[in-house]
């Protein structure tokens, strides 16, 4: 009340961040729709758990507000909506106050954090597992968002993620940009899109019916059956002898695929066009089998090594699968189980038997951003080409035994390849310079064929080294100075440090409003109940604004504003002093003799009225 006869002026202001008069709550600023309204008034699906800060949407109330990314009407994770409603793994959440669904891959509908969903789960095609795949045209790779690997050039100065979606609100926004302002912090899963420390390749199978060697008493059933499914054997697979073959396919893809040369011997290719069934589907001669190679970190490479397979010991990944798979009317597939003398049995018919599937290809693509010193290495047979930007650079073709090849990259795209073959051998070669025709800093796929063509003793052992581009992780992290979705604050290095800070765990930490009577030395609180908005009270719950003690009667403060007229701290009802309910005691002038020296009181203390303003009498006054 700055001007004494004057209205009074309200110093209540919404957005001063100081809860005043009938405000409910102040987040700084009078805009609707952030959950403290232009009024200060607490908007529906809203709390204000610290007051001066944002309010936060209330997780569980089936309305979906401010960081939201769902609500399903309860904060229980594991059913689609997590406790903080966020959108889980898996889950698709279309309508607020609804249950969440489960994504179907498959299915054609994109969903939840899907990136894609072209209808089946075939690598090469555009899409895998739900999530986008490179574009690469003769080998040259665009970057695209949404395919799960971080490329140097989408990194933008630690901005850049990629989490194999384009879905907002998972920390990696649709334009592959951690969304940093949502309290988020994206790094490096490790192992190009795999969990842990991993790189795990997408891979074709191709299964085929090699030639009969078993010689037992199933052979004819298992003809008969292969004539009546359409199903031929295939000359090239369970042929035996060589050391293999140099030069026998094209320096260039076709369409995609190695292309036979003519010149290559027909001891080890029949023809062309058998050859041409090794990577193509062909539901004459092969099936095809989607599987995987996980490659496990060794040090700064990821290595597959088939010799350390506790179950097989050797690459024997279709194992009871392809035609050696029981079928309907046919127990025991279309292929015969081939046993040799490293399956360590005694003979074809023992029971401990591991019948083994050696007559298929295996294919196998991925993506890198070339940088140089990218190494390669493999060990193994039969057959393997890998190419590089569409052009030959490891050529390990032919049936033989166990071969090894390894390149390096520079940085000027050629590959210094060696390999060795079996004593003998044409496939012992090196150094030799490739050139790949890759510049640096561009993305290229690499692209891996193998072919398994012996019954007996597959190896296969592939080292990686600078290939892998991981897919991003992102997080809402304490800590980071921005208060996300499950936080209710974040004061960054200054968590759980002090009073009117964030705690550690980005809730609140002490102060005025947490219920508990704490503070420093710039901050002390008298009492605090929570809510503190009590003016006027004598309760001993009561708190007023800023943890401070709320007027009342008898704290020596004349509180006009409530009612009072006197509070002398006592207020005993003694002469002169005040009453308990902080009104005039006994006294001179309240129109009863009492107290004191009063000999009259006639209400007022007025002289020249026969009882003058000390309350004794006038003897010259006659009263009228």
């Amino acid at each position: 009340c700055p001007v004494p006869g004057e209205p009074c002026v309200s110093s209540v202001a919404c957005g001063d961040r100081r809860i005043s008069g009938a405000e409910l709550c102040d987040d700084g600023n009078i805009t609707d729709g952030d959950g403290c309204s232009a009024l200060c008034a607490l908007e529906a699906g809203w709390t204000s758990p610290i007051v001066a800060a944002r309010c936060v949407a209330t997780c569980g109330d089936g309305l979906l507000l401010g960081f939201e990314q769902c609500d399903d009407g309860d904060a229980v994770s594991g059913d689609g909506c997590s406790a903080t409603c966020g959108v889980e793994d898996e889950f698709f959440c279309s309508v607020p106050g609804e249950n969440c669904r489960r994504t179907v891959c498959g299915n054609q509908v994109q969903e939840g954090n899907e990136g894609c969903d072209d209808g089946n789960n075939v690598p090469f095609d555009g899409c895998f597992e739900c999530v986008r795949e490179p574009t690469c045209t003769d080998g040259e790779c665009a970057q695209e968002c949404g395919d799960g690997r971080v490329y140097n050039s989408e990194v933008l100065d630690g901005a850049g993620c990629d989490d194999g979606n384009t879905l907002n609100g998972d920390g990696c926004s649709d334009q592959c940009l951690v969304e940093a302002d949502l309290g988020f912090e994206c790094a490096g899963q490790g192992g190009n899109g795999a969990t842990g420390n991993t790189f795990v390749l997408p891979v074709i199978y191709r299964d085929f019916v090699g030639n009969d060697t078993s010689g037992d008493p199933q052979a004819q059933a298992r003809s008969t059956a292969r004539v009546a499914a359409g199903v031929s054997i295939h000359p090239d697979f369970n042929t035996f002898g060589g050391a293999g073959v140099l030069g026998a396919v094209a320096f260039r893809l076709a369409n995609g695929r190695p292309d036979l040369l003519a010149t290559a011997p027909t001891s080890n290719f029949t023809s062309e066009a058998r050859f041409n069934q090794w990577y193509t589907n062909d539901d004459d001669v092969n099936l095809q089998v989607i599987g995987s190679l996980t490659l496990a970190a060794d040090d700064d490479a990821f290595v597959f090594d088939s010799e350390v397979d506790p179950v097989n010991g050797q690459f024997d990944p279709l194992l009871g699968l392809g035609f050696q798979a029981p079928r309907p009317g046919n127990a025991a597939g279309l292929e015969s189980p081939e046993f040799c003398a490293i399956d360590q049995v005694r003979g074809p018919n023992d029971a401990d038997a591991t019948p083994r599937n050696m007559s298929f290809t295996t294919e196998t693509r991925f993506v890198f951003e070339y940088a140089g010193g990218e190494t390669f290495a493999f060990s193994g047979d039969d057959d393997v080409w890998v190419f590089l930007n569409d052009r030959l650079v490891l050529d390990l073709g032919g049936l033989h035994e166990v071969a090894d090849g390894e390149f390096t990259l520079n940085n000027n795209g050629i590959a210094t390849v060696t390999s060795e073959g079996p004593p003998g051998s044409a496939l012992t070669q090196g150094p030799v310079n490739v050139n790949t025709a890759m510049v640096i800093g561009n993305v290229y796929e690499a692209v891996l064929f193998h072919a398994e063509r012996h019954e007996c003793g597959s190896n296969f052992k592939l080292t990686l080294e600078g290939f892998d581009k991981p897919r991003s992780v992102c997080g809402e992290v304490c800590g980071n100075g921005v208060a996300s979705r499950s936080e209710t604050c974040d004061d960054g290095p200054l968590n759980g440090t002090g009073y009117n800070l964030c705690s550690s765990e980005c809730t609140p930490g002490p102060r005025c409003g947490d219920g508990a009577v704490n503070g420093d030395e710039a901050n002390v609180e008298v009492c605090d109940n929570g809510l503190n908005v009590d003016r006027y009270s004598t309760s001993p719950e009561a708190c007023g604004p800023g943890c401070t003690q709320p007027s009342f009667c008898g704290d020596s403060v004349i509180d006009f504003t409530f009612g009072e007229r006197c509070d002398d701290g006592a207020n005993d009802n003694s002469y002169g002093g005040c009453s308990d309910t902080c009104g005039l005691g006994p006294r001179c002038g309240d129109g009863d003799v009492n107290g004191g020296d009063e000999q009259c009181d006639d209400g007022n203390r007025i002289n020249g009225d026969g009882c003058n303003l000390a309350c004794t009498i006038e003897n010259d006054i006659v009263p009228a």
